[in-house]
């Protein structure tokens, strides 16, 4: 049976949706999985192309420059190159589209073979960049020295960007620029694991000025008094998340990302508009987590 499939993880095609996304003035790559014979039809607002063997590797590269920085962009190159390859190999029976966007909306394709017709609906979405800003906390020990809460250092937060960029971006057209990473030094002994409330009197007024968002990390946190909120709480009105160092492994369950960029990417995606939800093993489940989107939340974070 012919169907469509993603390329690569977290890549925007939702084959279970019959949905992808394409960035507005951008392309994504699609299968035809056992649709050689197929033919392709779709509107103005779609250029889509074939993809051939002396194609692989421009395509490849141009597709993960625009979308993956740092050292993973390598790791992500290598795995797309070999799934573009083995998808054109004349045995696959596929078909490899680049999927370019010309206009707005939801175009469709259709794949036609006799009395066969395969759809893929493709929202086409504009970008989206926010502006953030991270800030590592020290206190005052029991030996009354300045020490961190945290583990982290600031030089981590350029790859938790990238990281978080590849996880909104390729599914949803969503950047993050990252606008600072510093020490907040407080003049005081903090406890761990620190509350919530004790986090938005004593923490969030430290978050950055211009920043549309602020991302805290304090070491061990607890939530409210009863747990609710624990791992990680974004404040909506304050514009800043806060993130427990880690590790949550009883509700985080993903192949790519460990549970601290799962926490990170729930919280993020709480600032873009995302509520929880009970669709399954994706972003802001109420269950078991992953940091994989579907058509419905991809609408909510970022509307075609």
């Amino acid at each position: 049976m012919a169907r469509f499939v993603q390329m690569l993880e977290k890549s925007g095609v939702y084959a279970d949706q019959n949905f992808m996304i394409v960035p507005q003035h951008g392309f994504n790559l699609v299968a035809l999985r056992n649709g050689k014979d197929f033919r392709i039809n779709h509107d103005g607002r779609l250029d889509v192309q074939e993809v051939r063997f002396n194609q692989v590797d421009r395509i490849a590269n141009e597709y993960v420059q625009k979308r993956a920085v740092g050292q993973d962009s390598m790791d992500q190159l290598t795995r797309l190159r070999t799934s573009m390859y083995g998808t054109i190999l004349p045995a696959a029976r596929a078909k490899l589209l680049q999927v370019s966007a010309k206009g707005a909306g939801i175009p469709v394709i259709k794949a036609n073979h006799g009395s066969v017709e395969v759809r893929l609906d493709v929202g086409i979405l504009r970008r989206k960049e926010f502006s953030v800003a991270f800030k590592l906390v020290k206190h005052v020990n029991g030996q009354g020295a300045i020490a961190p809460l945290t583990k982290f250092h600031t030089a981590d937060a350029q790859r938790w960007i990238n990281q978080l960029n590849w996880i909104f971006g390729a599914q949803a057209n969503i950047y993050f620029k990252l606008v600072g990473a510093e020490w907040v030094s407080i003049a005081r002994t903090l406890g761990q694991p620190m509350n919530a409330d004790v986090f938005k009197k004593t923490i969030v007024p430290y978050k950055h000025g211009s920043a549309n968002l602020t991302c805290f990390l304090v070491g061990k946190y607890k939530g409210d008094e009863n747990g609710v909120h624990a791992a990680g709480t974004y404040f909506g009105p304050e514009k800043v998340c806060v993130v427990d160092d880690g590790p949550h492994c009883q509700f985080f369950d993903d192949w790519t990302y460990d549970s601290f960029v799962g926490v990170m990417a729930h919280e993020f995606a709480h600032f873009l508009g995302g509520p929880h939800h009970s669709r399954g093993l994706l972003l802001l489940s109420r269950g078991i987590e992953t940091c994989e989107l579907d058509k419905q939340l991809v609408a909510q974070l970022n509307p075609w």
